[in-house]
């Protein structure tokens, strides 16, 4: 018996796996290749997907297979292709489960159809765009990554390709359009195109929307708002546009600015048609309208309803609320009219969409009327949060409802459209609100000109096709995934993190809003000093540039070490974001830095202008390696460095910094943490702050001058000018949207000049002028990269015209001036920066913040040069307790940080501690105060102990987390400024109006806190920015302490308020609290699953002036 059971177990092995060997479809081995079959009398999409699948075979065996419109002279293995509509498909299967589907595919096996055919795999589609999905997931899964062609990912090649012959089948995808909208391509996709890929055309093309409809595909979308910047001809007025679009399955829409297929700003001349208003114009508006819906007949599109100016602005010519409510009610049913004329006679059966989209929202909430089967579109606020949320009655719409949502935007308070800061926590958490709320039927991204964005475009589609496959639990694994199939498995979960750190800085500040320059978008606001602190907190600033270096480093390191196939691949997906976001911190931080060391008499002042500039100068060798060296060129023009209308905003020009003179000057300085002012000298004391004049002379026989520019001599001197011919000519201004923003007129002198030892900066430029007419504008200055200027308007005979302000930079620098009017000359210029000279103002005491056992601080002491002698300084402290990182070294121009600790086991055991530091060159003498409590608190880890007069509580470190009646608290990696916020789960369908219910039904986070000096405070609650899912409903979270009763926290998204928390990325709500010394237990309690909390902050008067505040006040070990 015994050996009858083991013969039948050995069978039934044996049988496993000759079942698991059969079980597996060969696409191709070292011998052979399947062949690939599809429909010929179906849909134009069969056979492009089935010469792509081909294609994408070869790219990974070197084995093209063979293409078949017939299974007549099919041999071995065969893949076919087509819908539910295929007659060959037909014939061998039921489609039954597919049929009638949205987008929906399957993958289903079959063995010898014919004796020549030994396994088929049929990719079967719904539609035809189900069945390219199909094809390119088996794309996906054998090796070849959406990003294939747009980012350069290398396919690894392999000798067998093998699938398991698993019947499988798709599920329709969570929303029914998924699309992108191609905007502010002007600084990328659209130079590319017609300079590099597309030069025949000269603009976005048939050839160039191919590859982004394949993209689309590749990505599971299905629809494209086309680019429509004035510097792109609108989309159906290229000869093969809308057919491409056609013959690859993707829906035209337009954007919010564009109805009925309409591109305003190319088509719309109001100089032939008058002013682009339906209260006076009508006719014409609505025959500009009408030509379109004529013409896109046959045309698979979703028409913009509705009306707004020419570009981004509001609808003209209606003045009132209401009025503009019923204006719009016309139009809509105006529009709807040429849709039942030309499209359908049931309107209702035509793709619509209306965008409540700035001031059409507040239109919309003011009682407008819609027909129901329009979808209505629900945008985010630019930044990433959803402004408006179905309610009930517009979840029953038969229209339903979408988002269109910003991964990219130009415009205030400032543009981000270089890099990629939005994260992707963020996109989840609003993406599956709207889901919740049944927004479903159309999802548009805005994402710029889709290079740099390319993860984020991916995540945004994943979620649009599948969106229950994503929890706040598997989020964190989507850049590994991607860095695993796009560059390396092995590097891929240091990419992934180096990535979640990139968006947590980006979280606490956007690149590009570091220069604390808003409102910005479309003019130059200056460069303002960073809230982030240089003197407290540990030094703020060197904090966040220590933090992106640390990245930077990671990532070059990794750049070292994946395979050079890949390195293109790793430099615009993840190097390019990363190394250009530190860059940009450097350039302005290490500014910000020169300029407050500059006060302080700070020799090293001089070299953080210089990491200033070299910061500038790798921006743009880093933006130089894009275009013009990875892939072959094949990127050229496709990334700008200061994007945006007139060059962009000041934050991407040269840094603002300061030098200082430090010939024949010596010795030392002392700074501490908490004091902008140094530390005052008990004994020496230190030089006056100076400056060094500079001044570049150059004559107009030094200029190069070109077009119809002349050289003369006058009794002024020798000068050049555009000879006066008696017509007036003028060279013009560009428009403020012209791209590129310069003067195009060859007629112009050019002047350069080195800096080499000279200290750059900030100088006034001069002209040395004259024009016979009396207030004439005379020359258009442009320098290095900045954008044209137009010289000030003056009378008559030579003078000296004082232009502006520039900034000159280290090394050569390049002056072009265009005569703005004929006749005008020009003598010279002079760059000049005159000497400063000033006494250094010093702190009132010499203190560092007050050290506490329960907290483990440190405090640092700067100790700088003052002048280019070498100086050699010592440091002791007057009790054993007080610890120095170092206590002597020695400065060449440059300065030394010491940090200081406390040994309380050393220590006195008393309550209040007293000693000091002195410092010394021999010369000039320091003594910096130090106090200290050693208290010893019987305290527990995890408690959270006051510090200077603060309670810091990141929200994920709670000591408690108590779930409700109604919801629970969950950690989200990704969001927020710490780096894991607070969602409240459900993301919907509950919301705490009454106080007295809050103790009742609210989750709580809970936190141990321990009062040691008390009084008043204020409770300081730090949320990720949201909006309500209700229109109007207060934003908010509850607070208490230990059993009393909760008090409302209200957050606000409107207004002024709005600004600070798009660019800060938090929303602050504040209570007041009164706590004598002692311990107790806060409360924070969720009433509004729109309120994510991030951070907690009790103040009793210590906050000092910051950016990111304090540390945690968490004690980790007793």
């Amino acid at each position: 018996m015994h050996t009858t059971k083991k013969l039948l177990l050995t069978l039934l092995l044996a049988f496993i796996g000759i079942q698991h060997a059969i079980a597996q479809f060969t696409i191709a081995d070292q011998n052979r290749v399947a062949s690939i079959v599809y429909d010929i009398e179906n849909s134009a999409l069969d056979s492009i997907a089935a010469h792509l699948l081909a294609r994408d075979i070869e790219a990974v065996t070197n084995k093209r297979p063979e293409i078949f419109t017939s299974l007549e002279e099919v041999e071995g293995n065969v893949i076919i292709i087509g819908d539910v509509t295929s007659q060959l498909i037909g014939r061998y299967l039921d489609t039954s489960q597919l049929n009638g589907g949205w987008e929906m595919y399957g993958r289903i096996f079959k063995k010898a159809l014919t004796k020549k055919i030994d396994q088929v795999m049929f990719i079967v589609g719904s539609d035809p765009r189900g069945a390219a999905y199909g094809v390119f997931d088996l794309s996906k899964q054998i090796g070849v990554s959406p990003w294939y062609w747009w980012a350069d990912v290398p396919i690894e090649h392999k000798n067998n390709v093998i699938v398991d012959d698993v019947d499988t089948f798709s599920n329709s995808p969570s929303v029914k359009f998924r699309g992108i909208f191609i905007n502010d391509e002007g600084w990328g996709l659209e130079p590319w195109a017609s300079k590099t890929f597309e030069p025949s055309v000269g603009n976005l093309g048939p050839k160039t929307y191919a590859k982004i409809f394949e993209l689309l595909l590749r990505l599971k979308g299905n629809a494209i708002w086309p680019g429509m910047h004035p510097n792109t001809r609108p989309f159906f007025t290229v000869p093969g546009n809308a057919e491409t679009a056609d013959k690859w399955g993707i829906v035209v829409g337009s954007s919010h600015s564009e109805s009925m297929l309409r591109n305003n700003v190319g088509e719309w001349n109001s100089r032939t048609m008058g002013d682009f208003n339906y209260s006076n114009n009508a006719t014409s508006v609505y025959n500009y309208w009408e030509q379109r819906v004529k013409e896109s007949k046959g045309v698979n599109a979703i028409y913009s309803m509705g009306m707004r100016g020419v570009h981004d602005s509001g609808m003209q010519g209606f003045g009132s609320t209401d009025e503009k409510v019923k204006a719009l009610e016309t139009i809509v049913s105006d529009q709807r009219e040429l849709l039942r004329k030309y499209i359908n006679d049931d309107v209702t059966q035509v793709p619509q969409s209306f965008v409540a989209y700035k001031e059409v929202l507040k239109i919309y909430e003011s009682g407008l009327k819609l027909p129901e089967d329009i979808t209505i579109i629900w945008p985010d606020d630019n930044h990433g949060y959803i402004k408006h949320f179905s309610s009930k009655d517009e979840q029953r719409r038969s229209g339903g409802a979408g988002v269109y949502y910003h991964l990219s935007y130009l415009g205030a308070p400032h543009p981000y459209i270089w890099l990629s800061p939005m994260t992707p926590a963020l996109v989840w958490r609003e993406m599956t609100r709207a889901s919740l709320q049944h927004m479903n039927n159309i999802w548009i991204a805005n994402v710029g000109d889709i290079k740099r964005r390319e993860w984020s475009m991916e995540f945004f589609m994943a979620m649009a096709w599948d969106i229950n496959s994503w929890k706040p639990e598997n989020i964190k694994n989507f850049f590994e995934k991607v860095a695993t199939r796009d560059i390396s498995g092995k590097h891929s979960p240091k990419i992934a993190n180096m990535m979640w750190e990139y968006y947590r800085l980006a979280n606490e500040r956007k690149p590009e809003f570091m220069g604390f320059n808003a409102p910005q978008w479309n003019g130059w606001p200056p460069v303002q000093d960073p809230l982030y602190s240089l003197w407290n907190y540990n030094d703020e600033v060197d904090k966040r540039l220590s933090r992106y270096q640390k990245l930077q480093a990671k990532a070059q390191q990794i750049m070292q070490e994946i395979p050079q196939k890949a390195k293109d691949t790793y430099f615009q997906l993840v190097y390019y974001p990363i190394a250009a976001a530190t860059a940009m911190n450097e350039k302005l931080l290490y500014a910000y830095k020169s300029r407050e060391y500059a006060k302080q008499g700070r020799t090293v002042a001089n070299a953080m202008s210089d990491s200033a500039f070299a910061a500038f100068d790798k921006i743009k060798q880093l933006t130089h390696h894009y275009n013009v060296e990875i892939a072959n060129g094949k990127w050229e023009h496709m990334v700008d460095y200061s994007p945006s209308y007139k060059k962009g905003s000041l934050v991407f020009w040269e840094p603002i910094s300061k030098r200082i003179e430090t010939d024949g000057l010596k010795g030392l300085g002392v700074a501490i943490e908490g004091q902008a002012q140094p530390a005052k000298p008990t004994r020496g004391s230190q030089p006056s702050i100076t400056t060094r004049d500079s001044k570049i002379s150059l004559s107009a026989s030094e200029a190069k001058i070109s077009g119809e520019m002349v050289r003369g001599k006058d009794s002024d001197g020798e000068f050049i000018s555009w000879p006066d011919n008696g017509t007036n000519r003028q060279i013009h201004e560009p428009h403020w949207d012209e791209i590129p923003f310069e003067i195009g007129s060859p007629t112009k002198a050019m002047f350069e000049f080195n800096l080499e030892g000279r200290p750059g900066g900030v100088h006034k430029l001069n002209l040395s002028v004259s024009h016979p007419e009396e207030g004439s504008d005379l020359w258009w200055v442009t320098l290095n990269d900045r954008p044209p200027f137009k010289s000030s308007i003056v009378a008559g005979g030579l003078q000296q015209l004082q232009v502006q302000d520039f900034v000159l930079k280290p090394g050569l620098n390049k002056l072009t001036l265009h005569p703005c009017v004929d006749g005008t000359k020009l003598y010279g210029i002079d760059f000049i920066q005159e000497a400063q000279s000033e006494v250094v103002r010093y702190a009132s005491e010499n203190r560092l913040p007050a050290f506490n056992r329960s907290a483990g601080q440190k405090h640092f002491i700067d100790i700088y040069s003052r002048g280019n002698e070498t100086e050699k300084w010592s440091a002791k402290t007057s009790d054993p307790w007080i610890l120095l990182s170092e206590e002597a070294g020695e400065l060449n121009e440059d300065q030394d940080r010491i940090w200081v600790t406390i040994n309380y086991d050393k220590a006195p055991s008393k309550k209040e501690l007293k000693g000091h530091v002195n410092i010394t060159n021999g010369e000039q003498f320091y003594q910096v105060a130090v106090s200290a409590v050693n208290h010893q608190l019987d305290l527990e880890p995890g408690v959270f102990v006051e510090q200077n007069g603060v309670i810091t509580m990141p929200a994920s470190q709670f000591n408690q987390n108590q779930e409700g009646m109604v919801a629970s608290w969950n950690i989200l990696t990704g969001l927020g400024r710490s780096g894991s916020a607070m969602l409240l789960q459900p993301l919907n369908g509950w919301y705490i109006e009454d106080l007295s219910q809050v103790q009742k039904q609210s989750p709580t986070l809970e936190y141990e806190i321990v009062v040691t000096h008390g009084g008043q405070a204020e409770i300081i609650v730090e949320a990720v920015p949201g909006f309500p899912l209700k229109f109007s409903q207060p934003l908010r979270c509850a607070v208490s302490i230990d059993e009393e009763e909760p008090q409302w926290i209200n957050f606000d998204m409107k207004g002024e308020p709005w600004d600070n928390n798009v660019l800060e990325t938090r929303m602050i709500g504040n209570g007041q609290l009164d706590l004598k010394p002692g311990a107790y237990r806060l409360k924070v309690w969720g009433t509004d699953p729109s309120v994510n909390v991030d951070r907690i902050l009790i103040n009793f008067g210590g906050l000092k002036q910051s950016y990111t505040g304090p540390h945690s006040s968490k004690i980790m070990e007793k």
